[in-house]
């Protein structure tokens, strides 16, 4: 799904593949994974598991590695707890552990609910494949490709690849992705439109869109408007929470320009749901609704990743220090009511109006929220009910080397255990010359000629004016 009505309204502009020669760019390997399957997701079963898939991950790889540039394809894991918090907010059942690839397939593929959920539990087996087929390539440069499989989420292990330091080998420049999700976590580069028989992608970098650069191209006729220095990245992510993500279902008729109008108003985001709660035309906001944004916001600043030059689970962004703390968040109404009890105290009334302030004023950077292992009386821990970290939690080193260098399932955290594989008639060895033409699934989706990146008719783009 990612951030409801995003993509569309951000600027972009056209590039060459050739732009990022000499840089590693990273990959949402799930989104490859659905574009080679989606054909036969319907009838995949442990026993007829093939290669099949396997020739669109090669050719997507040799469309980057022809331009130099080196791909780093990242798998998810299983759902992080922020997801299961949302769907125990009303958005759904709670999902089981293996379900975030087939949400993902769902929402971002338009894959059928009920068939991806019988292959749920066939992905990572399809993903263990691709990762052993490149290990075993004849070309030099396939085998040299890396594969993370993250215990969570693709969208923050690629945020936090994302943000390392270009000095640092374990950086990418830019990311290859449908989601815009990559955007909420403040990738910088994100790539759009991606095609292994074209060169052309749709570039937007997110610094250009809150900068509000000119000469940008956009989907709707009437873009969203932003500019420094008031619009900054933590802004930005509350608008997307605001509008509705992954891990915070929108107030009803609250959609992208009514987010973007009230971050546009209001300092803060507590701010703006304090204007959405006296807002008519829009539907109720819901109890409880604050403290979820609260958990969204730093779901988004502070995920579980796998650090692959650590080989352990860090944050995407360090904690501060004391851990996440909940705010005491006061409505409106219970505020006036805490004032007029004051019976006149005007110290007593000053100390209330300080607080509130203070609590208007408070950054949505985390650094008085948190969500360590330990509590105190002056907030809650951050789990959901079953008692789990909403960040994510931090694996022994040993299991999470396991999954992201592709030797235990993320699901069961044990060895893969593949059945014999069919074999795909005339498939032969895979093989990097000639492009190795797709068949089936994997043609529809590489189709396009040499620089069709430029689609004018994008469904996105025709569904962004009817908000």
């Amino acid at each position: 799904m990612g951030v409801k009505g995003l993509r569309p309204y951000m600027p972009w502009r056209e590039a060459d593949l050739v732009d990022y020669r000499g840089r590693r760019v990273g990959v949402d390997g799930f989104l490859w994974l659905f574009q080679a399957i989606s054909a036969y997701i319907g009838v995949l079963r442990r026993d007829n598991l093939s290669r099949s898939h396997v020739p669109h991950f090669v050719n997507g790889a040799l469309r980057l590695l022809d331009n130099g540039i080196m791909p780093v394809i990242v798998f998810d894991g299983v759902f992080p707890p922020a997801r299961h918090a949302r769907q125990r907010s009303g958005a759904g059942p709670a999902p089981a552990a293996a379900a975030l690839p087939v949400v993902r397939a769902v929402e971002v593929e338009g894959v059928d609910a009920g068939t991806a959920e019988k292959a749920s539990p066939l992905l990572p087996l399809l993903a263990k494949i691709v990762v052993d087929a490149f290990q075993e390539h004849e070309d030099a440069r396939i085998r040299a490709v890396q594969f993370i499989t993250t215990p969570y989420e693709a969208d923050a292990q690629l945020a936090y690849l994302a943000s390392l330091p270009p000095s640092d080998p374990h950086h990418v420049h830019a990311v290859v992705t449908e989601d815009s999700d990559l955007l909420a976590f403040g990738v910088q580069r994100v790539l759009f439109k991606f095609k292994p028989a074209s060169n052309r992608v749709r570039e937007v970098c997110v610094l250009d869109v809150l900068e509000g650069k000119k000469g940008l191209r956009c989907g709707v006729e009437h873009p969203l408007v932003f500019g420094r220095p008031w619009w900054t990245l933590d802004k930005f992510q509350a608008m997307c929470v605001l509008c509705g993500c992954e891990y915070l279902d929108n107030v009803p008729d609250v959609g992208l320009k009514t987010a973007h109008e009230l971050m546009s108003e209001c300092s803060t985001w507590q701010a703006a749901v304090a204007a959405l709660r006296r807002r008519g035309g829009v539907g109720p906001v819901p109890e409880g609704y604050e403290q979820r944004f609260q958990r969204a916001l730093w779901y988004f600043k502070h995920a579980v990743v796998y650090s692959p030059g650590q080989r352990k689970l860090v944050h995407l962004t360090p904690l501060p220090e004391g851990g996440l703390v909940m705010p005491t968040f006061v409505r409106p109404a219970q505020r006036q009511q805490q004032l007029r009890n004051g019976n006149g105290d005007g110290g007593k009334r000053r100390k209330l109006e300080a607080e509130a302030q203070q609590q208007q004023d408070s950054s949505t950077s985390g650094e008085e929220s948190g969500g360590g292992e330990e509590t105190d009386d002056e907030g809650e821990r951050v789990q959901d009910e079953e008692g789990h970290d909403v960040l994510g939690r931090l694996l022994p080193d040993d299991v999470a080397q396991g999954i992201a260098e592709g030797r235990l399932n993320p699901v069961t955290r044990q060895p893969f255990a593949l059945p014999p594989l069919v074999a795909v008639g005339g498939q032969g060895p895979l093989r990097a010359s000639g492009r190795s033409v797709l068949g089936g699934a994997g043609a529809a989706a590489a189709g396009g000629q040499e620089g069709s990146g430029d689609e004018t008719d994008d469904p996105e783009d025709r569904m962004a004016e009817k908000e």
